[in-house]
């Protein structure tokens, strides 16, 4: 364990306090703890870029090469909301003339809101995934088009609970600035009116997780309707369907586990190896060899 102890005044550098005085949005600060001191805000952490940061350029005194490096660590304790330490080589250091040149050392303390998980389709998958969310610390809304649908009592633990068609939120959430890299969207409505605009916006935008779900016929006909909408062919390697890992769920609640284990899988820094994600696999969903899986009824 490290411990950083460094003493702030009215005149010093409290990410707390610059926090309380933006009114609590995002904000992140990086400090420098060597030598040679001093400090970057960051005001928009979600969408820095450390190659665009003229501050971080003369923070770390304007060489490339430790940018670059410092960029491959930064971005994504700042994207990700995180606080850690980053060290790196001083450029001086890489040619062997000061080898004893004290390295640069990076605090980062990261504010940002909770991700967004948005689940489209107020049915019993929603109702499985929306704690679900929760439980990783997402801000979940639950949207549907239909208000017989979304005003169900069992959907009243969502952070936010909209109707309205599902395409026109998301463009509208998007266009106020509310959806980020962070953001997972859940298309669990399985009905071409509702998934084709939705996705063919969903997939405009940049977002963490984008899944649909639907048997393999579905996601055929789902990549036709796409593909004539004129989506890349590049964009459509960012759609997760059938949505979730290939873990033999059946039940919502079983299939909850399988989506929220994609999303992790999906922002982790390798993907996982142990077990496949079902966009990459062939042949049934579901394998009923016994009495008692044939009698659950599949959620495709």
């Amino acid at each position: 364990m490290e411990v950083h102890i460094q003493p702030t005044g009215p005149a010093g550098l409290d990410l707390a306090l610059l926090n309380a005085a933006s009114g609590g949005s995002s904000l992140a600060l990086i400090r420098r703890l060597d030598a040679a001191g001093g400090a970057v805000v960051v005001p928009d952490p979600a969408r820095f870029s450390a190659a665009g940061s003229r501050e971080l350029s003369d923070l770390l005194g304007g060489d490339d090469a430790v940018i670059r490096a410092a960029a491959a660590q930064l971005e994504p304790l700042l994207h990700g909301g995180r606080a850690g330490l980053v060290r790196l080589a001083p450029a001086e250091g890489c040619g062997g003339s000061v080898p004893e040149a004290e390295p640069i050392t990076l605090f980062v303390e990261t504010r940002l809101p909770a991700a967004r998980m948005l689940i489209f389709g107020a049915n019993d998958f929603g109702a499985a995934l929306l704690p679900a969310g929760k439980l990783l610390g997402y801000e979940v809304t639950l949207c549907d088009a239909r208000p017989a649908f979304s005003s169900q009592g069992r959907f009243l633990g969502a952070d936010h609970l909209v109707t309205d068609w599902p395409h026109r939120y998301l463009a509208a959430e998007a266009a106020a600035g509310r959806i980020d890299s962070r953001t997972v969207v859940c298309v669990l409505t399985h009905d071409p009116k509702f998934d084709i605009p939705l996705l063919e916006t969903a997939l405009d935008l940049d977002l963490a997780y984008v899944g649909a779900m639907g048997s393999r016929r579905s996601h055929r006909q789902r990549i036709d309707g796409l593909l004539a909408c004129g989506i890349p062919v590049e964009s459509l390697e960012r759609l997760h369907s059938p949505i979730g890992l290939d873990l033999g769920a059946v039940t919502p609640a079983e299939v909850a586990v399988s989506i929220t284990a994609e999303v992790l899988a999906s922002r982790a820094p390798r993907p996982a190896s142990a077990v496949g994600s079902l966009k990459d696999g062939a042949g049934p969903i579901h394998q009923t060899n016994t009495p008692e899986q044939s009698k659950v009824t599949p959620w495709t």
